[in-house]
Parts: C-alpha cells; structure tokens; sequence
C-alpha cells in the first residue's frame, strides 16, 4: 500500500460575493457545454450518483454523505457562458475550473484560515524623555553607532550560518559647547544619525542604497515644535499616510489593498508592545538637516523597520520579509533603551503567494503536455483568476482516492483542494460554510468558520 505520494493541489479562485449554488436543482452545465455558473460563481455539486441526488447537479445547503457519497466544487470563468476554441490550438475554453472528486468518508480535514495580515519587524530606541531608558543628552565630540543585522530566508542563503549580515552605522557630534547654533544637541544627533541610515535604504528616493530597512526619527511624547510630524496614529490604522521628509508612503510596501500594509500593521504593534514608550501620540518627524537641533521639542528616539526584498522578474522564492537585529554600540549609554517591538510576519495569503502556489502546482498541469502538438511555450499567468489588488482567506479540503489492485493491494491518491474567498466576500463565504459544514460534519469532520 502507498501511503506516502504528495497529494496532488487543485486551487479555485472565487470572485464577485457570490451565493454558492446549492440548490438541489442546477446542473453544471447545459447539453450546449454552457456552465451554469457566473464568472468567480462556486457551486457544490454531486459527483457519481451514488447516492439519493443526481450526478452534477447541485447540492442542496445540508446534504450529507448519505445523499451524495462524493462531490466536486466548481468555479465559474469569464468563459462559462461562451464555450469553444480558444487562441491557442488545439485548446478549448475552460468553462469552469473544479476540484478533485472529494470522497466525504475519506475526507481527512477540512480547514478554514483568515487572512493574516503582513508585518514587519521593527525596533525602537530610545524612550520618553523623562524615563530611565531615554537617549541621553549627547556629548561633544563623540561617536553615536548603532548596528543592524538582517535575518531571513534569503539573506541566512546567502551568508554563512556562522557570520550574519550585519552594517554598522555612525555619527561624530561636534562640540555642542562651543557650537551655539545648535540649542538641542540631542535633535540634531538623531536626525543627522537617522540621516547616515537611510543613505543606505533602499526606499529613500535621495539615497542610493540598497539594504532593505528604513529609519525614522521619532518624538515619544508628542508635540515636535517643527513642522511636517506625523503622528503614528495616523501610520498604525493599515490605511497608510506619508511620512512626511522620508518622501514614501507607509503603503510602499505593498502592491495589493491598503489593507495590506506591512510597515502600518509594524507600527500597530509598536504602539501595542508596552515595553517601548511609543504610543499614539508619539510623532515620526520629518529628517531636515538644515534646522536639526533648532527644535525645541526634537526628535529624542529612532525606530528602525525592515522593508521587503526585492524580487526577481521570475522569482520562486514565497518569503520576502526580513527579520532585523538592532544593537546600540558606541555613545549610548548601557540604560538606554533598545527594543524589538514588532516581530515580523510573511501574511497570507497574498496575490504573490497564491501565484507562487498556483505555479508549482495546479499551473503545471492545467494544460495539455503533448508536446508533439503543441510546441514547448510556458504560457505566462494563464487563466488563474488571481486579483492582485485582493486579499484572501482560504479553505483547504484533504481527502484520498482508493485504488485496489489484485496484486498489491490498495493505493492511496491524496487529494487536496484549495479554495480562495476574497476576505470581504461574506456572502460567498457564509453561503460555502452553509454547504461544507453539515457534509463534512456528516463525515466526523468538525465545522469551519472564518
């Protein structure tokens, strides 16, 4: 018996808000090869006639295994209504895209996952300016350095497991005692560091760097007497806003929705971890080294926040984020505060990484490989359906195909079938979970809810 094959991937893509069709009555589709399904439309239908109900038609909203022993899922495409050639020879329109026949009683899960939110990782120093953990007045003459390391995927790839990636950066202040222009020494060392920093960010549309971190001076308690700060209430809402003198948008990030901001879900969580002092009030202030250590009420701490990889035009790699380690080195005092305050996470599930998925899987067996007809093309992005200003919860099934042979027993043929719902889509959602929850329950399966 073979119980370790890779179970093969079947991935619907559903669009439009669309009630599921469980009706008891409609057919897949027509005698004329019409799909009764509109484009992005998921219906759940009987496969085999085994049991009570007909085979491809619709099940009824609480059906069983008892009344269709097997089902498939489909999904509408822009096609359903318009079945025939396509472009390509030798090709036929996909009128719909469905899953692999789903056994109920070999149905081994049924999971349902909202969509999670991308973050990342972030690091604060510094701390009101009356606590213990604050940036102490600078002094003359002296070295301010911080390092920062880089962590993740890609970077731990391409260095030694023994020696991590790390860059160091500085700033000498001058004789504040002697300097009279600057009448707050402390301003004028975090704007000028941060500035050292982000010669080497790649976001910063002035620098001509390349590492993938950005940093921002920051008032903890509010109240920068220049102008042009932005409070973080304004950058933690994942509705953006710009950070006013760093010339991006906390949404850079991020091709999809607003929604889906990665540096706006890391300042929610700096403001959530009680560690730091940042809070709502506190203000990302703009880096101009023309009035730094002019400002009355200045800068006084520094966030660091990690930005995404760049990727490749063809670029297989599904992690992207970078997880950083910061150290403060010379000039800060021991008690000076140092904080990981947003730990990074990839999300899911992105546009990209259901592309990637799609690709690896489903992508690679969708059309027909008679290479003697057909010459060897890859086909960019063929019909998958994929919004990339979307994001999407999924519902995954697992099931095995039984096979027996007289001589050798029984195969096993594990299945599994992802079903992608665009998070805001409820009524789609309610109306599957209405359909998969009492068959599946009927199976020993437990209830998915999202």
């Amino acid at each position: 018996m073979n119980k370790f094959n890779r179970a093969v991937e079947t991935i619907l893509i559903a669009d439009g808000n669309a009630t599921v069709v469980s009706d008891g009555a409609t057919a897949l589709s027509t005698t004329a090869g019409v799909t009764n399904l509109a484009d992005g439309q998921l219906g759940v239908f009987d496969a085999g006639g085994w049991g009570t109900n007909s085979s491809y038609v619709a099940i009824n909203a609480g059906d069983t295994i008892a009344e269709s022993p097997a089902i498939i899922i489909a999904q509408g495409t822009p096609d359903s209504a318009n079945p025939g050639v396509t472009t390509y020879a030798g090709q036929y329109k996909r009128g719909y895209e469905r899953s692999h026949i789903i056994y109920g009683r070999n149905t081994t899960l049924v999971r349902a996952k909202a969509y999670i939110t991308p973050r990342q990782s972030a690091w604060v120093i510094g701390a009101d300016a009356a606590n213990a953990d604050a940036v102490a007045t600078p002094l003359d003459e002296t070295e301010y350095s911080v390092m920062v390391t880089l962590r993740g995927r890609r970077r731990d790839q391409q260095n030694s497991a023994k020696q991590r990636e790390g860059h160091r950066f500085n700033f000498v202040t001058p004789s504040y005692t002697t300097d009279t222009t600057i009448t707050n020494p402390l301003d004028h060392m975090i704007q000028n560091l941060v500035s050292n920093i982000n010669k080497h960010s790649r976001i910063i549309p002035s620098s001509t760097g390349h590492l993938p971190f950005v940093a921002f001076a920051i008032r903890h308690e509010g109240s920068f007497s220049g102008t042009g700060a932005v409070t973080v209430a304004s950058l933690d809402s994942l509705d953006g806003g710009v950070a006013t003198g760093y010339g991006f948008s906390t949404d850079a990030e991020t091709s999809a929705s607003a929604n889906n901001s990665a540096m706006g879900a890391a300042f929610a969580a700096l403001v959530a971890d009680s560690s730091n002092d940042v809070d709502t009030s506190t203000e990302v202030v703009p880096v101009d080294l023309t009035t730094a250590g002019t400002n009355a009420s200045g800068a006084n701490g520094i966030i660091i926040m990690a930005l995404d990889e760049e990727i490749t035009y063809d670029d297989r790699m599904p992690e992207v984020k970078v997880k950083l380690e910061v150290s403060k080195l010379a000039g800060f005092g021991l008690a000076t505060g140092c904080y990981e305050s947003s730990g990074v996470k990839e999300g899911g599930w992105s546009p990209r990484q259901i592309r990637l998925l799609y690709a690896e899987t489903m992508g690679m067996r969708k059309y027909s490989q008679n290479r003697s007809v057909i010459p060897i093309v890859e086909i960019p992005d063929v019909d998958n359906y994929i919004d990339d200003t979307a994001i999407y919860d999924v519902y995954i099934i697992e099931s095995t195909d039984v096979t027996s042979h007289p001589v050798g027993g029984e195969n096993l043929h594990p299945q599994r079938c992802y079903i992608f719902v665009e998070s805001g889509d409820t009524t789609t959602k309610n109306s599957l979970e209405a359909v998969l929850n009492p068959y599946f329950g009927s199976a020993g399966l437990p209830a998915v809810n999202i």
